[in-house]
C-alpha cells in the first residue's frame, strides 16, 4: 500500500484521511505500508500547538497508538525522507530500522556513468574514461540527479558540435558539461542531511559500506566522510560526527544570515 498525503486544508480532514489509511491497513494485513516524503505526510509536533491548528500533533498522537497496536509485526511501514533532520524524534523512534542514503562514492559513479547514459538513450564515446569521469572534484556532493543533468547537458553538447541527433558523447562533452554544471542546491546542506542520516542509522552494519561481518573491503565512502570514519572498522567516529555537525549548524545559520 502507498499512503500518499493525506493532508488537507479544512479542518478534521486530515485526520479522518489518516484514519481511512490505517483501517485500509489494518484490514488488508499482512501488507506493507509505504510513505513517501513522510516528513510532509506527517509533520512533527511543535513545543505548543503548531501553526496547523494542532492537526500535526493530533496525527502523530493517531500514529504512535497505532504503532502500539495489536496488529504488530502485521503491517511492515516504509517509510522514506530526505530532511532526516526535520522528523519528529519520538516519530522516529518508532522505527526499527533506519537506513541511510548518502552521495555516491568515487566507484559508483563510475558505475552510474554508462547507465545514466543508457537510461537517456546515449552511447559513450570510446574516449570516455569512467573512472577518470568519477574523480573529478566537482562531482564529489551531487546527486545522482545532478550525475543525470550532466550526461543530459553532455549529450546536448555532442549533437551542437555534430550536428546530428543522438552522437556518442565523447569526454570534452563530459568535461565541458561537468564545468558548466551549477549546482542548485547548498552543498553544506547536503552534507549536513547526510550527516544527520548517518546519525540516526540504527546499526553499524546497515552503513552503506558496511556488511553484517564488518567493513566491505570493496566499499567505500564520499570523500567528505574521511575524517568521520574508522578506516579500519569502518564504524563512524561519534565525536567527530558530533562536531562536525555542529560546524555545519553555525556554517548554515552563517550562510542564511547572508542570503
Amino acid at each position: 500500500l502507498v499512503m500518499r498525503n493525506v493532508r488537507e486544508a479544512w479542518v478534521g480532514a486530515s485526520e479522518r484521511n489518516l484514519e481511512t489509511v490505517l483501517w485500509l491497513a489494518e484490514n488488508l494485513s499482512p501488507c506493507i505500508l509505504f510513505t513517501d516524503e513522510v516528513d510532509q505526510a506527517i509533520g512533527q509536533r511543535g513545543t505548543g500547538a503548531s501553526g496547523d491548528s494542532g492537526t500535526s500533533e493530533r496525527m502523530l498522537a493517531r500514529i504512535f497508538e497505532f504503532f502500539g497496536s495489536t496488529r504488530r509485526g502485521q503491517i511492515l511501514w516504509v517509510a522514506t525522507t530526505n530532511r532526516p533532520d526535520i522528523l519528529d524524534p519520538a516519530l522516529l523512534d518508532r522505527f526499527m530500522v533506519i537506513l541511510p542514503f548518502v552521495h555516491p562514492t568515487r566507484t559508483e559513479r563510475a558505475e552510474l556513468l554508462p547507465l545514466l547514459a543508457r537510461q537517456v538513450g546515449r552511447t559513450l564515446a570510446d574516449d570516455v574514461d569512467a573512472a577518470r569521469f568519477a574523480a573529478l572534484p566537482r562531482l564529489e556532493v551531487l546527486t545522482v540527479r545532478s550525475l543525470q543533468e550532466i550526461v543530459v547537458r553532455a549529450g546536448l553538447l555532442a549533437d551542437y558540435e555534430s550536428g546530428q541527433i543522438g552522437s556518442p558523447i565523447q569526454w570534452t562533452h563530459l568535461e565541458g558539461a561537468v564545468d558548466d554544471h551549477k549546482p542548485t542546491y547548498s552543498p553544506l546542506e547536503h552534507e549536513f542531511i547526510a550527516l544527520k542520516a548517518l546519525e540516526m542509522t540504527s546499526f553499524h552494519s546497515l552503513l552503506p559500506w558496511m556488511g553484517p561481518n564488518g567493513r566491505r573491503q570493496d566499499a567505500d565512502w564520499p570523500l567528505y566522510l574521511d575524517p568521520l570514519v574508522d578506516r579500519a572498522t569502518g564504524r563512524l567516529k561519534a565525536e567527530e560526527l558530533s562536531a562536525r555537525l555542529r560546524e555545519l549548524t553555525q556554517l548554515r545559520a552563517a550562510d542564511r544570515a547572508l542570503r
